[in-house]
């Protein structure tokens, strides 16, 4: 039986809304001749033969359409239809859903009760809240429908689901829930971006010398602000140091092959550019990319030294070479060769001379301090020091230091939380000096938008759950965490419940790595996942020390190693863990004798 007469309810409501809808279906018909393309109907199947079907209409009326594509009717059967052409007395229709499901008629009911028009982002509205389990009364479907009006270029579901969970549904939020979703929520990738981006905005031959010099000392202070310029170098590092077993540390200018530098060569790359290679003319200096004797600075020969925030581990020979002579140039000092009794050259060379064993903030503190204190620089110069690999090299490793955290940093309380806040200010302090400068850099601007708002949706998630992004600086390698803990801060506040969390890393060498934990007292459960047989093979052979450890600590601890995938959904198996969604909205017809 047909269970319900819509239609005529419609056209005998004395509150009837205009129908007009956005996507094609502009009112519900209750006659053949408002059948025009795009409406929709509800029809009872009478009889279906050869692609054609017969349907009773609610005001006793039948029409006879043609059905296009293969769909199962049977006689009898109750459901809404779109018109799809009208022409020559023939009628195409196709059976009308939402999200690609046969549309139920509480959606209609509902739309009409609240006063909100029938049209297809409206259906699938009230189709998105009933799968999500979600009152559709009447002030529940409006307070839905301002919101989806105010983001008419968002995706329905996402909206619902959004309003659902409790998180605002503002552009920035919205944008970064949509990451969330596509799995495009990683905060390092946007931090590698920025940091990479951020030197170029030294490098502009539109700004005069002193608006350059004063930029680069406000970003380098910036940059610098809370960082240490001590090096921890390992014991057995030292010693071979201090042997000269690396022959890396003196006050030395070697060449490519670690021969001490020759005047002529030193005094080639005082000029500002570097040298040249046969038949080859130099750069202007602003995108410098050679070493001293034609030697090409490339990822291979990029690290000197194994000791972390050191100049050795972040640039070559070349690049340290170029560095020295470029600041001793800025500062008016050609570098000489010192002569021994004899007449011969030797090393030290007279001027400013970092080692390789300097450490890297140490270094940029100088060079604010240099561009602080002295008096007008060259703009060419300038422009050459910013824009060398060296130089930035330095930047990107005093940035790392800001913004990633050492393994060991994580047992700190609220470690990182107080990371984001410095970085949310350091990134408005960033873009502050580069709109005073007078430049607009676009990809400045956007890549620190999108840092930012990635932060704020994770505050905004952490009032009810606890996620976070966790940037690691691990050795030779940065590295992206994620930490899920599966327990609304509701229910964890109540205590005495199981724990559960979940972290994802994704690593140069282990590959993707997920750790699943269970925890109830000092029962803990333990499952790592890797996707290849090397790292499974490694990490399992190391299981047994693993829990003599865990045990020396007092806890009770089983560990299992999988050699298989492990992925988790932010929002299906993380954020709506607690409140699954309905499924599917399926479509009933009932006899009401029985």
């Amino acid at each position: 039986m047909q269970i319900s007469d819509l239609v005529g309810q419609y056209h005998n409501s004395t509150e009837r809304p205009q129908m007009t809808g956005t996507t094609g279906v502009s009112k519900i018909v209750s006659s053949i001749k408002d059948m025009g393309a795009g409406n929709i109907f509800e029809g009872t199947v009478n009889s279906v033969k050869s692609g054609q079907v017969v349907l009773g209409l609610s005001n006793g009326q039948t029409v006879t359409a043609r059905l296009e594509g293969k769909v199962s009717l049977t006689v009898g059967q109750s459901m809404f239809f779109q018109v799809k052409s009208n022409e020559g007395g023939t009628i195409s229709i196709k059976p009308y859903t939402v999200a690609g499901n046969s549309m139920n008629i509480t959606l209609m009911d509902a739309l009409k009760a609240a006063g909100l028009s029938v049209d297809g982002r409206n259906l699938s509205m009230v189709n998105a809240m009933m799968e999500q389990q979600m009152s559709i009364d009447k002030a529940s479907l409006n307070e839905m429908y301002r919101v989806v009006s105010a983001n008419g270029d968002v995706d329905v579901q996402t909206l619902v689901q959004m309003q659902k969970l409790g998180i605002p549904t503002t552009t920035e939020f919205t944008s970064q829930f949509q990451n969330y979703m596509a799995d495009k929520q990683a905060i390092v990738s946007a931090m590698d971006d920025f940091i990479m981006e951020l030197p170029k905005t030294l490098i502009s031959e539109n700004l005069p010398a002193k608006q350059i010099q004063d930029m680069g000392r406000e970003m380098l202070s910036v940059i610098t602000e809370g960082l240490s310029g001590e090096v921890e170098i390992p014991g057995e590092l030292a010693q071979m140091i201090n042997g000269e077993s690396l022959n890396l540390v003196a006050d030395e200018m070697l060449d490519a092959d670690g021969n001490p530098v020759e005047a002529t060569a030193v005094e080639t790359l005082a000029e500002g550019n570097p040298a040249e290679k046969p038949g080859e003319e130099a750069g202007p200096g602003v995108e410098a990319n050679q070493g001293g004797q034609g030697e090409t600075i490339t990822a291979d020969n990029r690290q000197l030294l194994p000791i972390p925030f050191t100049l050795g581990s972040v640039m070559s020979k070349g690049e340290l070479r170029e560095l020295n002579a470029q600041i001793n140039h800025l500062l008016g000092q050609e570098l000489q060769a010192a002569e021994g009794e004899n007449g011969e050259t030797s090393v030290p060379l007279s001027g400013v001379q970092f080692a390789a064993t300097d450490s890297t903030v140490a270094v940029l503190g100088a060079i604010r301090d240099m561009l602080a204190n002295s008096g007008a620089m060259e703009q060419k110069l300038l422009l050459a020091l910013f824009s060398g690999r060296g130089f930035q090299a330095l930047v990107r490793d005093a940035m790392e230091q800001q913004w990633l955290l050492k393994p060991k940093d994580l047992g700190v309380s609220d470690k990182v939380s107080k990371l984001y806040e410095k970085m949310e200010s350091q990134l408005e302090r960033i873009e502050s000096i580069v709109k005073v400068s007078g430049q607009e850099s676009q990809n400045i601007s956007q890549l620190a938008a999108d840092i930012r708002n990635n932060i704020q949706f994770m505050n905004e998630i952490n009032q009810a759950y606890t996620y976070v992004q966790i940037p690691l600086k691990l050795s030779g390698q940065n590295a992206s965490g994620e930490l899920y803990v599966y327990t609304n801060k509701k229910n964890l506040q109540a205590g005495g419940e199981e724990l559960s969390a979940f972290l994802h890393l994704d690593m140069d060498h282990l590959g993707s790595t997920d750790v699943s934990v269970r925890m109830r007292g000092k029962q803990v459960d333990t499952k790592f996942y890797f996707d290849n047989d090397k790292t499974y093979n490694l990490v399992n052979a190391y299981v047994p020390r693993l829990e003599a450890r865990l045990r020396e600590k007092g806890y009770n601890c089983n560990v299992t190693v999988a050699n298989e995938g492990k992925s988790v959904n932010f929002v299906e198996d993380f954020l709506k863990k607690d409140t699954p969604s309905a499924g599917l909205v399926h479509r009933y017809s009932f006899d009401m004798r029985a």
